[in-house]
């Protein structure tokens, strides 16, 4: 009683409404649910963006020969760029492809902290959803 007497209230710190507990439990889930579905969408962005730069660094870029009798070569795989208007295009130069990549980490590392914000949340749901008791007796 002293603990209540000290913060003027009456009642005990730890003290809730029935229905306090079950709320947080609500909007925990909720939240959980919430935040996996945005760490589904910035997985998707990710492996978008990662698509994108790895189709640009493999991936020959037209039929067309030239005069060496080769066609443009992906930057990956050819040492040296082929020569030709289709070769000096800007997406195959190096500053590019480097922000490209760059910009594919931004929502791989997003995406990783959301999955892992959505499954502490999801656990923390369960635990706030299990009796007072029930949850030091199961471990």
């Amino acid at each position: 009683m002293a603990a209540a007497d000290a913060q003027g209230t009456g009642e005990t710190p730890g003290a809730t409404a029935p229905g306090d507990g079950n709320r947080g439990h609500e909007k925990t889930l909720r939240d959980a649910d919430r935040m996996d579905k945005w760490s589904i969408a910035w997985v998707l962005a990710a492996l978008l963006m990662w698509g994108l730069f790895a189709v640009l660094m493999l991936a020959s870029d037209s039929p067309d020969v030239s005069a060496n009798g080769r066609g443009c070569q992906g930057p990956l795989i050819a040492a040296l760029p082929g020569e030709g208007p289709v070769c000096d295009d800007g997406m195959r130069q190096w500053p590019t492809l480097l922000g490209i990549l760059v910009l594919a980490l931004i929502p791989t590392v997003v995406a990783a902290a959301t999955t892992v914000y959505a499954k502490l949340l999801g656990r923390l749901a369960t635990a706030l959803g299990e009796p007072a008791g029930r949850g030091d007796a199961s471990r």
